[in-house]
């Protein structure tokens, strides 16, 4: 075995560092600009017979103490019906609420338009979410919100809807986010119950007033990737000690960063989603951990060997990052 024939410089540290964020870009160029929602809208059947129908709108003022990363989305808004008064009683039009949603009425207010009235509510609706967060913290989503009424069954009351029926006011936005794709789609579902003298389906109208929360800043990502990243990039600079003159402090520098690791790993979890699945946050940290660890492993085992072998391992460790991100943003 060679005896210590040298270090790695920093300017090659650098250029190396250098490089290598320049080939991550790209990588994680597509998750952050690309809009990709994994939430699945409820599917509506089509109303398949003519009836009466109930001609229905959102319009969104403000949204009020949402918070994505808790599932979480409240609104201001005003909700309004058109429909024909001697078909349908404003009783009926009033029994209408939200899925998965407490809903406050402020102000309720009918006028007549020729033959139809129309019914105004200024409503506050506080939705429970079920966000998938698969792809924190490079993920976006999809916000929905499910109206429906009970008593107004779908074989003689039909909602029609339209690409006007959903509008949000400028002041309508949620933080470092854009609304797009707005929509409103109407239909009804079927839900199954089972009785003591057997299954039995009743058919449930719903009006889906469903947009994009497409986010528009980096900071959940680079909060969290760019310490396991630099942290990384710390511990390969124990190649660039000589051992002979730091014979302590290059073990230590190498073994500092599996502490360093689960020690932000609680940073991690105080800003993450509450969730039961592996997250690609959750893969980025293991990925950095095993890469920490391989970092030690190569440097115990190349303190004496030369500076080409060095350079190889530093090159080589960087690119099973580069491939681990790849893999993680692409694949998982």
């Amino acid at each position: 075995m060679h005896k210590n024939t040298g270090h790695v410089t920093p300017l090659f540290q650098l250029v190396t560092f250098f490089i290598a964020t320049l080939l991550l870009i790209p990588i994680f160029y597509r998750s952050l600009v690309v809009f990709n929602a994994r939430e699945v809208l409820p599917k509506l059947t089509s109303y398949s017979i003519a009836a009466t129908p109930i001609y229905t709108g959102l319009t969104i003022h403000h949204f009020m103490d949402s918070d994505t990363i808790k599932n979480i989305v409240g609104i201001d808004a005003t909700l309004w019906f058109a429909y024909n008064p001697a078909e349908v009683k404003r009783e009926q039009i009033e029994q209408f609420s939200f899925d998965n949603a407490t809903v406050e009425k402020s102000q309720i207010t009918y006028e007549q338009q020729g033959a139809l009235e129309i019914a105004t509510f200024d409503i506050q609706v506080h939705a429970k979410m079920d966000f998938n967060f698969k792809e924190y913290p490079l993920d976006d989503h999809r916000i929905w919100f499910s109206l429906k009424n009970s008593v107004l069954p779908p074989q003689k009351y039909s909602f029609v809807v339209n690409q006007n029926s959903l509008s949000l006011d400028s002041t309508a936005q949620i933080n470092n986010c854009v609304s797009e794709n707005i929509k409103a789609q109407s239909g009804f579902i079927t839900q199954e119950y089972t009785l003591p003298d057997g299954k039995h389906e009743i058919d449930s109208s719903r009006v889906l007033f469903s947009f994009d929360c497409n986010p528009i800043d980096m900071r959940h990502f680079l909060n969290i990737f760019l310490p396991l990243y630099l942290i990384f990039f710390l511990t390969l600079f124990s190649f660039s000690f000589v051992y002979a003159e730091h014979t302590t402090d290059v073990p230590s520098i190498a073994a500092a960063s599996v502490p360093a690791l689960f020690a932000y790993r609680f940073v991690i979890e105080s800003i993450s989603p509450n969730v039961s699945y592996f997250m690609v946050s959750d893969y980025l940290f293991f990925l950095y951990l095993v890469l920490s660890l391989l970092t030690f492993l190569s440097i115990s085992w190349a303190l004496n060997h030369s500076v080409k072998i060095k350079k190889l391992i530093i090159m080589s460790l960087y690119l099973l990052m580069i491939l681990g991100c790849a893999v993680i943003t692409y694949i998982v």
